[in-house]
């Protein structure tokens, strides 16, 4: 009874509980299997035995008495199976004290409970707590009372360590930009970042040989290294395996071959494994220092940082030549990935994506023989233009499919874009008035031609010329007897004008002096006495000259009367029988033409002058008519037979009025559809055939929807010419394949073309080779492995350089004086706060949870360069 119930009882190693077996063992068991998972999620020990408790009030007036622990010994409740009792052990953590207790105590009571030493004498820690609480009353010490359970203070050291009065008036947290950006402004995104001055390094001009990357990293995960290395604050985001621990080993070997120094913290212990492990797996695990969980006591720290020390120099070789080929084989195919990738001109398309729309277009093209377009027209485009592009000539593809081919269409020579219901009436009106007016005309034409021996006309303009022709007969001259169809009029004319211009001056001057001079004297030679006259005649002295009055005697002999005394007067009339001769030289030269185109109206110098002017000048004007097309040739066949052509005069009227209504009709219709008939010129409806007229006429009046199905068209093409795809509009016209093959048209041109200029402006699309370039890419790829056990030689040898020497003053004596100890080593909070410094250059990788940061490092007792 004595060992169950007696003193005796607590001389053993087991500890006294109220509970019963079954109860104890749940107890227990829940609390073994928190523990465990505080450990496998947050990496920490909660897990404390408390030892003496405070029992306080918080008033003088409260009823309810407070029990605080004051000792915390940090414990692990172990069995080694389920039939097993639980045993627990200690972890040898530094001891705790309850800090929130002293917090309180400090604010509230002004009291300050005494702090641990390096060992505690628990004994002397109590009385010291009685001591301080003497002048509370009611308030006690309980030195015996002991229990079991989770005590956590990481929120509360991280609350004091975050506190502004703690830190230095410069210093303050709330100073700190990363603070100031994640309450504030916001962090930089990393586009911005790379686009400060000096922070150029991207994964594009970053030399990756240079490096040095343990684990393998795509391009996400590089540019995540590079914004560390610049400085940046970043959160990488990501699901579960997506090489979020990956790009950590990376930045953590990265940050060791700057000499910098790394704390790592995560709150589930997954993370810190997984990324310990990798780090294991790259021979970099030696340069971590572990603060968490069971990892965390003095003596694993030591014996840790003791190994550490004691390791070895690694030997490192030169890897130049690899660098070097590294560097070339990525240039290459960087070069060449770019220019695939790169945006071809202005097109916002990259190469690889035309290369592969061109080569499954290609296809439909060879099987159906479209036409080619060219991409100079399109060369300046944008994606948006040939966005804009496909929408539209999908919007006529549509449109053809029910209209048809536009050329065939009965109005395919309208420009319309715009047709009313009220235009389609007075349209129709038109027509059925042309309609009879072109029949009527048709009619009194042929009748006109058939009576002139000519052809029947088959334009407007041939009935005009039909009635010039026979308005020109009704108002010719007396032709009876003449030769009008030899070429003499046409080749000769000059000869028959000096024929009637000879004939009919000597006529009337023959007229003028009949009453003075005889017959005979217009054939006699008066030249030499008009020369006496001329130079004696007019001198006062006249009559003196023998010469003279011979000369006078001559005149007076081939004139019929006296000879006038005025001496002008007589020269005037030897100059006319002088001008009548010269007349009458050139009359003989060309007598015998007058005598073959005149016939019986040729009567020699008797012949009547002003009728034979007047024929010739209707004849040689007729002629030039008919070469100049005014009139038809077979006119002057016509008029040279024996013409009946009386009643001509009011048909010709009707005929002339009749065809120029038709001609006004026919231009409004024109104007009306914004189109030429199917034979018009640019010379205007009077060039039009007749009977294309006639069936135009017929085929407009009965289908009008043709009509508007057109104004569509013209409205699509109209588009078409504002946006550069003129060419494409003109195709469309006689389209006679599919519609829908007119957009594979466009997309044809417009790849095809962009690959053309890309391989036109890039050496290395030139130059591809898939032979070459596959073996580049796998040399790439094993040198690009290699390169990782190139980065872990050169951090081993960087980390064994900067390892501090064992034997080393200052903080390395703290450190070897520790590692010297078999017990009784310094807490580790002190152990930082003394030999951090030397600590972090052994192991320059700090990597804890939340709750061991507040923990462990003390302001000012280590420096961290970068935190992860």
């Amino acid at each position: 009874l004595e060992t169950m119930y007696g003193v005796a009882r607590h001389t053993d190693s087991k500890l006294q509980t109220k509970l019963l077996e079954d109860a104890l063992d749940k107890r227990l068991l829940k609390i073994s299997t928190e523990a465990s998972t505080y450990y496998e999620e947050q990496g920490i020990d909660i897990l404390y035995l408390a030892l003496g408790f405070l029992t306080w009030f918080e008033d003088k007036n409260s009823d309810l008495p407070r029990n605080a622990p004051l000792v915390l010994i940090p414990v692990a409740l172990e069995r080694s199976s389920a039939k097993e009792r639980f045993k627990i052990r200690f972890t040898e953590a530094d001891l705790g004290e309850n800090l929130t207790l002293a917090a309180k105590l400090k604010m509230e009571f002004q009291i300050t409970l005494p702090e641990f030493g390096d060992e505690l004498d628990f004994d002397t820690y109590i009385e010291q707590v009685s001591n301080v609480i003497a002048d509370k009353g009611r308030w006690q010490v309980n030195k015996d009372e002991i229990a079991l359970g989770f005590f956590s203070f990481g929120k509360f050291q991280m609350y004091q360590d975050l506190a502004s009065d703690n830190w230095p008036k410069d210093k303050k947290p709330e100073q700190h930009k990363i603070l100031q950006a994640l309450l504030g402004e916001g962090f930089k995104t990393l586009s911005e970042s790379v686009g400060e001055e000096g922070a150029t390094d991207t994964i594009k001009d970053v030399d990756l040989a240079n490096l040095n990357f343990v684990k393998d990293a795509d391009s996400s995960q590089t540019e995540a290294v590079l914004a560390v290395k610049r400085g940046d604050n970043l959160v990488i985001q990501g699901p579960p395996g997506t090489g979020k621990s990956q790009t950590i080993t990376n930045i953590i070997s990265e940050s060791l071959s700057e000499g910098k120094r790394i704390l790592f913290v995560a709150e589930k212990m997954a993370a810190l494994d997984v990324v310990k492990r990798r780090l294991d797996e790259t021979h970099l695990g030696d340069a971590v220092l572990e603060l968490h969980s069971h990892k965390s006591n003095k003596k694993a720290v030591m014996d840790e940082l003791r190994r550490t020390l004691e390791l070895g120099r690694p030997e490192v070789s030169d890897h130049y030549v690899e660098k070097k080929r590294y560097r070339y084989l990525k240039e290459q195919l960087d070069n060449y990935c770019h220019d695939v990738y790169s945006e071809v001109l202005n097109s916002g398309v990259r190469y690889i994506d035309a290369l592969g729309h061109y080569l499954a277009l290609k296809k439909s093209s060879l099987e159906t023989g479209i036409p080619s377009l060219n991409f100079e027209l399109m060369k300046n485009w944008s994606k948006h233009d040939f966005v804009e592009a496909c929408a539209t000539v999908s919007n006529l593809s549509d449109h053809l499919e029910v209209m048809g081919v536009p050329e065939k269409n009965a109005f395919s020579g309208s420009k319309l874009e715009d047709f009313s219901p009220i235009e389609q009436e007075r349209l129709t009106s038109l027509f059925v008035q042309s309609k009879s007016l072109l029949e009527k005309c048709i009619t009194g034409a042929r009748s006109f031609a058939e009576g002139m021996g000519l052809e029947t006309p088959s334009t407007i303009k041939d009935i005009l010329v039909l009635h010039s022709a026979a308005t020109r007969a009704v108002s010719a001259p007396h032709l009876a007897g003449l030769t009008l169809t030899t070429d003499d009029w046409q080749r000769r004319r000059d000869h028959i004008k000096k024929l009637i211009s000879s004939g009919s001056e000597a006529s009337m001057i023959k007229l003028k002096r009949s009453g003075q001079l005889i017959e005979q004297a217009w054939d006699g030679d008066v030249l030499p006495t008009r020369e006496v006259w001329v130079t004696t005649g007019r001198k006062w002295w006249r009559l003196l000259s023998s010469e003279f009055r011979q000369s006078k005697k001559r005149l007076s002999g081939a004139l019929k009367g006296k000879i006038p005394k005025d001496t002008e007067e007589c020269i005037a009339i030897l100059d006319d029988v002088l001008l009548y001769q010269t007349n009458k030289a050139t009359f003989s030269d060309y007598e015998l033409l007058g005598e073959s185109l005149f016939g019986a109206q040729w009567q020699g110098e008797s012949s009547d002058w002003e009728v034979l002017e007047k024929i010739t000048s209707w004849v040689i004007e007729t002629y030039d008519e008919v070469g100049n097309g005014n009139l038809p040739a077979g006119l002057l066949l016509f008029l040279e037979g024996d013409v009946e052509i009386e009643g001509w005069v009011s048909q010709l009227y009707q005929l002339a009025v009749d065809t120029q209504q038709l001609e006004g009709l026919l231009e409004q219709i024109v104007e009306q559809l914004d189109s030429k008939f199917p034979s018009q010129t640019d010379k205007g409806v009077a060039d039009c055939d007749l009977k294309d007229v006639s069936e135009s006429l017929s085929l407009w009046n009965v289908d009008f929807d043709q009509l508007y199905q057109m104004t569509r068209y013209n409205r699509l093409m109209k588009s078409f010419n504002e946006t550069g795809l003129k060419e494409i509009g003109k195709l469309s016209f006689d389209w006679a394949l599919p519609p829908s093959l007119l957009l594979t048209t466009l997309k044809l041109a417009w790849y095809s073309g962009l690959v053309d200029e890309a391989y036109k402006s890039n050496q290395s699309l030139k130059q591809f080779d898939r032979v070459s370039h596959e073996n580049m890419i796998l040399e790439f790829k094993e040198l690009d492995k290699t390169l990782f056990h190139f980065a872990q030689e050169s951090l081993l040898h960087s980390l064994h350089e900067q390892t501090p020497s064992s034997t080393g003053a200052g903080e390395m004596a703290v450190i070897r004086r520790e590692m010297n100890k078999k017990r009784r080593h310094l807490p580790i909070r002190k152990l930082i706060s003394q030999a951090g410094r030397a600590v972090q250059q052994i192991k320059p990788v700090f990597m804890m949870s939340p709750m061991s940061v507040a923990t462990y490092l003390e302001q000012g007792a280590v420096d961290f360069d970068l935190v992860v």
